[in-house]
């Protein structure tokens, strides 16, 4: 029950982090606008099938359904890295392109 409702969170965060102002502009910029809207729909799916699935895994123990909950908690976490190194990647291009290239320190990764 807690990696369900730990996973429904972590969804909901990823929706509003992929629905804000930031990231569509982001998104628009680098061509990929189409791909994180699919993306937010896809895990607006995701999110409704684990109520679902919560609530087998307490009727039923269902081991199944459990490791699926871990799996797509594993997603999830890696959605959310990608995220932030788009989100990491847009604040560069904005500082070169408001400072320009001679910033005395540079982003590394």
């Amino acid at each position: 029950m807690f990696a369900s409702s730990f996973l429904f969170s972590m969804a909901e965060s990823l929706i509003a982090q992929l629905a804000s102002q930031a990231y569509i502009e982001a998104s628009q910029i680098l061509g990929v606008y189409n791909h994180l809207q699919q993306f937010t729909q896809t895990i607006s799916y995701i999110k409704a099938v684990m109520l679902d699935a919560e609530q087998m895994v307490i009727n039923n123990h269902s081991f199944e359904l459990d490791n699926w909950l871990w799996l797509v908690r594993g997603v999830l976490s890696d959605a959310k890295d990608v995220l932030e190194e788009v989100e990491c990647k847009n604040l560069h291009k904005k500082v070169i392109k408001a400072h320009g290239d001679n910033c005395s320190m540079k982003i590394t990764k």
